[in-house]
């Protein structure tokens, strides 16, 4: 599936948007100004600015999947959508209601842009998945600790607004856990990790019979899911689960193996998944519901990340270490679903936007500042070459700067989000088969 934010990063690239298009009516279209993102609920752009036929409207920019998606998110009933004048839609109606078809003009997002819509899916997944140029050895000019500040707000509100995105599909302990199968598999396995979430997320894995019954069993099917060989697998253990319609969602090349530190394989990684998997289905009220009433009581940060540590970092079933050493002859397998510098970057970068866009959508605008406050002050220690290498750049002429670096996850968010900055307009030459038009 196509995530929805690809469509929001694009329409934000001057070089992938014709300058004239048409609607599904015929007129021609020009996006003169996207206006304001909107990281949450509301219109995705506010404020825009479009040409029809060149007469100029000002008002608001939707963006969906398909048309039935305005209807199943409530907008015709919600006074917030009124002023969307331009809806972009990735795939073709079969029928626009009357209604709908009265309110806005409707364009498709594959007529929009100026490469062909299989080259454009293939730059956001090499954006998503490779390094840019910006990790290359020299080090640019880095902007002043304010305007990092404010990059790293940006970036909040943009994984925030990814995280709303999911609620038009899962519920909240749903949305959790794509999230806990994206950290555990950063950098190489986010992808079939999130993917294998997305088929098979907590709530319609309790309609599997017998799998939450013990974490051995979760993981096997988990591992059965994957599409990863499972040797240890009883015989006719997945006959119940292929009667049932549920086949494997990944096949074997789809997973990463080189290069991967000993902890991060693909089967310990899906080890970690099913022991949390299989601790939430036997907690009452769910693992979501565990984070919500810690993170309610509003307290300092050092309290909230151990009441946190306690529910993600757990020890692994001894069950489970005996059939991963007999299936494989791993040694050693870790003790905990989870390393410290993994639940850092879990909390950072799922848990705050989540816990964020719960905040807004829940109208509690304090609650919303509180959570947006230990997002800027999260102590986070660099864990990677880029951000040390730009703190030793800056510890002799911007030692504040540095330390700022060093110490806080807002601050470094804020440089991951410049750097990003730095790597638009796409790079072509770095993508196999795309040419600029």
């Amino acid at each position: 599936m196509i995530p929805e934010f690809w469509l929001h990063e694009t329409i934000q690239m001057p070089s992938l948007i014709k300058h004239f298009f048409y609607s599904l009516t015929g007129q021609e279209v020009q996006i003169i100004s996207t206006g304001t993102w909107n990281p949450i609920e509301g219109p995705d752009f506010q404020d825009a600015l479009i040409a029809v036929n060149g007469v100029r409207i000002r008002g608001d920019i939707e963006i969906h999947r398909t048309i039935d998606e305005w209807f199943r998110h409530g907008h015709h009933l919600d006074t917030r959508y009124h002023r969307v004048v331009l809806h972009i839609l990735l795939k073709r109606p079969q029928h626009i209601p009357v209604s709908l078809e009265q309110q806005c003009h409707h364009v498709l997002f594959p007529e929009m842009i100026t490469i062909p819509y299989s080259q454009w899916v293939l730059l956001m997944e090499h954006r998503s998945t490779h390094k840019p140029h910006y990790m290359r050895a020299t080090t640019p000019k880095v902007p002043g600790l304010s305007q990092l500040v404010a990059l790293s707000r940006q970036r909040f509100f943009r994984k925030a607004r990814r995280i709303a995105d999911w609620h038009h599909f899962f519920a909240p302990e749903d949305m959790l856990f794509i999230g806990i199968a994206e950290a555990l598999g950063y950098p190489h396995n986010t992808r079939p990790l999130s993917r294998l979430m997305w088929e098979m997320p907590p709530s319609k894995l309790a309609t599997v019979p017998n799998v939450l019954r013990h974490p051995v069993t979760l993981f096997q099917f988990l591992m059965y899911l994957s599409g990863l060989p499972a040797p240890a697998l009883p015989p006719g253990q997945t006959d119940p689960w292929k009667r049932q319609g549920l086949f494997p969602v990944l096949k074997p090349h789809q997973w990463h193996f080189g290069g991967v530190r000993p902890n991060n394989r693909p089967r310990l990684r899906l080890a970690s998944l099913a022991t949390l998997l299989y601790l939430n289905a036997h907690t009452p009220g769910g693992l979501f519901a565990q984070l919500k009433a810690d993170i309610e009581q509003r307290r300092p940060l050092t309290w909230l990340q151990k009441q946190w540590r306690g529910h993600l970092i757990r020890p692994m079933p001894p069950g489970l270490i005996h059939h991963l050493h007999t299936e494989q002859k791993l040694h050693p397998v870790p003790a905990s679903t989870m390393g410290t510098q993994r639940f850092h970057q879990l909390t950072v970068n799922i848990l705050l936007p989540l816990f964020y866009w719960w905040a807004v959508r829940s109208g509690s605008p304090g609650f919303a500042e509180y959570v947006q406050a230990l997002y800027e002050s999260y102590p986070l220690p660099a864990a990677t070459r880029t951000l040390h290498r730009y703190i030793q750049h800056l510890q002799h002429h911007k030692p504040g700067l540095a330390r700022a670096l060093r110490r806080q996850a807002g601050v470094q968010q804020g440089l991951y989000e410049w750097l990003r900055l730095q790597a638009e307009p796409p790079v072509w030459s770095s993508v196999p088969g795309i040419i600029p038009k």
